[in-house]
């Protein structure tokens, strides 16, 4: 009866967003998990490519300076507002006098406290502060003690009764209220760290937990350093269906004029690769003559991420049948972005030949800022333009298999 009622008086759930449809067009798109488990799976790795990206990339460094830059600027400044000035000049006093002592370590003054934490946000997502109080301190009786974010350990989880429960390292009450850190003694990885490895438990009161939330009942931050460049670069491999973006010779990058494309799809096999390292090692450059072009990674999506490593897998053969003849030959290469689950690609060393480049605008290299005093609002506008652009400059350098 009740679904006769639900068909008569057309209460039959249809979805109204295309964004929720089916069909062959949203085949192999992506959905969000839910965010902890994002988090819990693969956050320390990004957070730390992003802390070798912006150690190692100038631009990538330009930009995380400019955004600790306007974030912090000078160092954010409290006032008093106590109605009586000399308790105010008093507190002036002795606000100044602590800044320079706030760091225990002696590396940096309050406001430089604040950068360091704000970069470490940036670069890995969050970053934590204990409160520490020192009687003996020579003004006010306060430390600051930075904590890296791999010290409060997201692998702890533990139930500890009465409702209460650690999760990625964060206690928490039944109420869901946090209520301590777990955390430990010094980074781990560091060669001069102590052997004792269990974690202290810092009461909440004494921790500051600096992230971006994204969403309830979120954990645990997530590096700012998206992946939108790497996104731009798929984008680009996968244009024209697949076959890349057309070049100056009006052909695409893949083609099989340019001697970089399989004539039919295959599997990750050693009769493919042998075609695909041949197909590179063959290459020839604009007067005709063959130029030294060697294969260096073999560029996959997740699908074809464990076939590619039986390939490329290092094994102890017990006859001359059995090996691997491309064991060690090629570094692996996940990228979770490409949308085709079959196709697969073989890349030069970069080293050798140019062929995917990245550039940002001549004279403004990095983010620019750019700032105004408010007119409507009461505060600071700001503003971050960024000039860039990727292209392929040589197709020699890449092959491509559509797979099966």
């Amino acid at each position: 009866m009740r679904t006769l009622l639900y068909r008569l008086f057309s209460f039959t759930r249809t979805r109204g967003f295309d964004a929720a449809g089916g069909g062959r067009r949203w085949e192999g798109q992506r959905t969000v998990d839910e965010l902890n488990t994002a988090i819990l799976a693969g956050a320390t790795t990004a957070a730390r490519r992003a802390g070798w990206y912006s150690r190692n990339n100038p631009w990538v460094a330009a930009a995380v300076d400019s955004l600790v830059g306007n974030v912090v600027g000078a160092g954010i400044k409290p006032q008093s507002t106590h109605r009586d000035r000399a308790v105010r000049e008093r507190l002036q006093v002795l606000w100044l006098r602590w800044t320079d002592h706030a760091d225990p370590s002696g590396l940096a003054d309050f406001y430089g406290l604040q950068a360091m934490a704000v970069r470490a946000m940036v670069e890995g997502g969050e970053s934590f502060a204990r409160l520490r109080v020192v009687p003996d301190a020579m003004f006010v009786p306060l430390h600051i003690d930075l904590l890296d974010r791999d010290q409060v350990p997201l692998d702890l989880h533990r139930d500890i009764g009465g409702g209460a429960r650690v999760r990625a390292g964060i206690e928490f009450n039944g109420a869901g209220q946090r209520t301590a850190y777990w955390v430990m003694r010094d980074r781990p990885g560091d060669p001069l760290t102590s052997l004792r490895l269990e974690p202290l438990r810092l009461p909440a009161t004494d921790c500051l937990h600096l992230f971006k939330p994204l969403a309830a009942g979120q954990l645990r931050g997530i590096t700012w350093l998206a992946p939108v460049l790497l996104r731009i670069l798929v984008t680009l491999l996968e244009a024209n269906s697949g076959n890349g973006p057309t070049l100056s010779d009006t052909k695409a990058l893949f083609h099989v004029d340019h001697g970089n494309k399989a004539a039919s799809g295959a599997v990750i096999s050693d009769a493919t690769l042998s075609a695909a390292r041949l197909a590179l090692r063959t290459q020839k450059g604009i007067d005709g003559r063959i130029i030294r072009v060697t294969p260096k990674n073999l560029l996959v999506p997740p699908a074809l991420e464990t076939v590619a490593e039986k390939w490329l897998a290092t094994i102890a053969p017990a006859t001359a049948a059995d090996v691997n003849p491309f064991s060690g030959a090629m570094s692996l290469v996940v990228e979770p972005r490409l949308s085709s689950a079959t196709r697969w690609y073989v890349t030069a060393d970069p080293g050798e030949i140019n062929g995917l480049e990245f550039a940002y605008l001549s004279g403004n290299e990095g983010p620019q800022v750019e700032s105004r005093s408010g007119w409507d609002v009461d505060g600071v506008e700001i503003r971050v333009i960024l000039d860039f652009g990727a292209g392929f400059i040589d197709h020699r350098g890449w092959f491509q298999n559509v797979g099966a």
